[in-house]
C-alpha cells in the first residue's frame, strides 16, 4: 500500500482510516529478537553445565 500525500483540507483524524500502517517488518524483528535471545539463555546454560 503506497502512501497518499496530505491535501489541503483534509481532517487529521481520518488521516490514517483508510491507510493502516504495515505490521509485517514489525513482527518480523519481535520474532527475530526473541530467537536471538532463546539462542543466548540456551548458550548460556550449556556452558555452565560443563
Amino acid at each position: 500500500m503506497t502512501a497518499r500525500p496530505a491535501e489541503f483540507g483534509d481532517n487529521p483524524d481520518e488521516m490514517w482510516d483508510d491507510e493502516r500502517p504495515d505490521l509485517g517488518p514489525v513482527l518480523i524483528g519481535i520474532g527475530a529478537v526473541l530467537v536471538v535471545g532463546a539462542a543466548i539463555v540456551l548458550m548460556r546454560r550449556r556452558r555452565r553445565r560443563r
